[in-house]
């Protein structure tokens, strides 16, 4: 049912009338309508907080940071003791990087409020955020005596877990990710149970693709596993990841629409099979390689690399960026030009494989070392593996690259940021998900330099190339 309309404001009203407006149009997303509401309240009454909070939380929403930070801080000062202030201020600082602010900002919100399973949330989300997983998992913890059941904080749990390598622990909290606000909005029939493992033979069981299409490549060797114990699956997938399926599972039929998943007796997610199998860290299922080019692909792609640059140089596939509507990207992307150590290598040619906006950062690149682009000219992940199968080393970010290469079983060094993805641990140069993997960590957040450089101390070291 449509929400109903907010009438405009034509005469001054009480401050409470004001408020409750402006909680009406929070509560439809009418941003616009928040910000104009908080800076009426905040010209009406400048002494008082209501104003800057609801000034605060459109600007949060619309991503202006520092204008979202100021309206917050505005409000604490007029209402010192609002933990709610503090949260506020936690999360903008997370999001800014500003992490030192952001830890005092959630620990004066605890104290103030140690009933708050929001504080508790806070305190925990900025933790994990300073690459503090066990700290994280005991604030995670408090606000769960609080709220036992909050979906959020269940979720945040499992991450800390996976991230600490208690993947017992932490895949038996992982299915609370689809009782979240954003897991909600994922695909969740309510005819038929989630499965729970149980092997059986006379129905169909859905295996819903429900991840990016890196976690895709990473869980969906477990397909195979499932196809063991329930011979009847059909993988519902989203056309780009289709190929993954095709290759692991060639026997699978795949779905791409909603409306033609065939009558099921169960469904399981994609990125649920490895809890169901009881996944540890010396029992991830399948060998790699998993994935592989066609021969008519790599033969392709070959011929066009001889003949953009030398035979004899090293070939090395670069990947800046992800998708910049992942929620993560703002800490995991970085810049074409923080990889200008790789540039100034000898025999070696940079081959991009990077698609998207990033892409444009290619024209403002001087390196000593041949650059070929190959984004343009990249239309599906078969073009992508063609290209990767006549490469010597790929470099990339946390993004679906990375997990390609490694289940290609190609060299693949991965820049990882801080705080890590759970995927990639604590502290480890290698993963046991991508045995050809290498891991190359951030060592002050945000900053890639001292990464690059270390790849390209270790790339001299792997080809002997001169300084």
């Amino acid at each position: 049912m449509p929400s109903a309309p907010v009438p405009d404001i034509a005469v001054p009203i009480p401050l409470s009338d004001a408020v409750a407006l402006a909680q009406i149009a929070e509560s439809n997303g009418n941003w616009d309508r928040v910000a104009r509401l908080g800076a009426c309240m905040v010209a009406a009454a400048p002494d008082r907080h209501q104003g800057y909070h609801f000034a605060g939380v459109a600007a949060a929403e619309r991503n202006d940071l520092p204008t979202a930070l100021e309206h917050f801080q505005n409000a604490l000062r007029r209402d010192i003791d609002a933990a709610p202030h503090l949260v506020r201020i936690s999360e903008c600082c997370r999001r800014l990087g500003r992490l030192d602010e952001g830890l005092e900002a959630g620990r004066r919100a605890v104290r103030l409020a140690p009933g708050s399973a929001e504080a508790w949330f806070g305190l925990a989300m900025i933790l994990l955020e300073r690459s503090d997983p066990i700290e994280a998992l005991a604030a995670a913890d408090r606000g769960l005596l609080v709220a036992p059941d909050s979906a959020r904080l269940h979720f945040l749990r499992a991450e800390s877990l996976l991230t600490l390598g208690r993947m017992e622990e932490g895949w038996r909290e992982y299915p609370w990710a689809f009782q979240t606000d954003q897991g909600k909005k994922t695909w969740q029939p309510k005819d038929i149970p989630r499965w729970n493992g149980t092997p059986f033979d006379d129905g169909v069981l859905v295996v819903y693709a429900d991840q990016g299409l890196g976690d895709t490549i990473q869980f969906a060797r477990y397909v195979d596993w499932a196809q063991g114990l329930c011979p009847n699956i059909v993988a519902y997938t989203y056309p780009q990841a289709a190929p993954i399926f095709r290759q692991i599972c060639p026997t699978v039929p795949l779905v791409v629409d909603v409306a033609k998943i065939p009558a099921a007796k169960a469904y399981i997610q994609v990125s649920l099979l490895p809890s169901l199998h009881g996944t540890r860290l010396d029992s991830i299922y399948g060998t790699v390689p998993y994935i592989h080019a066609t021969r008519e692909s790599a033969v392709e792609w070959r011929k066009r690399l001889d003949a953009a640059a030398p035979k004899s140089f090293n070939r090395i596939g670069i990947t800046w960026a992800g998708n910049p509507r992942h929620p993560n990207d703002r800490r995991r992307s970085a810049a074409l030009s923080d990889l200008a150590p790789l540039g100034r290598l000898r025999d070696v040619v940079l081959v991009s494989l990077q698609k998207g906006p990033p892409a444009d950062q290619i024209a403002g690149y001087f390196g000593r070392a041949p650059l070929i682009n190959l984004g343009p000219d990249i239309e599906n992940l078969e073009n992508t593996m063609g290209i990767m199968a006549n490469l010597d080393l790929v470099v990339t970010v946390d993004t679906s690259v990375a997990h390609l290469a490694g289940a290609m079983g190609l060299p693949t060094w991965i820049m990882i940021p801080s705080p890590p993805d759970w995927r990639w641990l604590i502290d480890r140069i290698d993963s046991p998900w991508y045995p050809t993997a290498r891991l190359f960590r951030q060592t002050v957040h945000r900053q890639w330099s001292d990464v690059v450089d270390r790849i390209a101390t270790a790339t001299r070291e792997r080809f002997e190339l001169a300084e």
